[in-house]
């Protein structure tokens, strides 16, 4: 559901208590195949159940749900300290084209403008017009899987270090701004 929601909001969520479900919801239900927690957006209904697909998904979900495994609507969604309303109905249609269309446009775009993208970051440039508080750090987290580093400028969480792939991923435009062959690179395990 990114961008709407992400994982770590915090989520009102209302039962529907003989409300009527309607395509462009974004409800909480119990996953047919393992019963976990699914927040997606409804994309239609009828007698056989509710089909949903996530905001960021060009595919609707596999499976049809049942109504009693619906556990509600979502309505707020609180990001840190910010709370946000969810729009449902014909507001969360056109919220929901709206993200597909700009990943679509975003796709195409990215691979024509890649290459430049890709020397700008290399060459430093925006790095050195940065001032000096608004540098990036790495912090580091001890998780259960192991050890987790996170790239900040400011308050922004603007990277992540991949172990599986051995690389950080840097979000855009703020791989501009970082010289990368100054992050920590070879990692041991802790």
């Amino acid at each position: 559901m990114n961008p709407t929601l992400r994982a770590g909001d915090r989520l009102e969520v209302n039962p529907y208590e003989g409300r009527k479900i309607r395509p462009g919801d974004v409800i909480v239900f119990l996953s047919p195949e393992n019963g976990s927690k699914i927040s997606h957006r409804v994309v239609s209904t009828g007698p056989d159940g509710v089909r949903t697909r996530g905001d960021k998904n060009s595919q609707i979900d596999p499976w049809v749900i049942r109504t009693d495994q619906i556990l509600g609507q979502v309505i707020c969604a609180e990001r840190g300290n910010i709370r946000r309303w969810i729009f449902g109905g014909w507001m969360g249609i056109m919220s929901a084209t709206a993200v597909r269309t700009l990943r679509r446009v975003d796709s195409s775009m990215s691979s024509l403008l890649y290459p430049a993208y890709d020397w700008l970051s290399r060459s430093g440039i925006f790095g050195r017009l940065l001032p000096g508080q608004r540098k990036t750090r790495v912090v580091s987290f001890n998780r259960p899987a192991g050890r987790e580093l996170q790239l900040h400028m400011g308050e922004w969480v603007i990277g992540k270090w991949m172990p599986h792939r051995r690389q950080w991923q840097i979000r855009r435009p703020f791989r501009l701004f970082v010289d990368e062959a100054s992050l920590p690179d070879n990692l041991p395990d802790s």
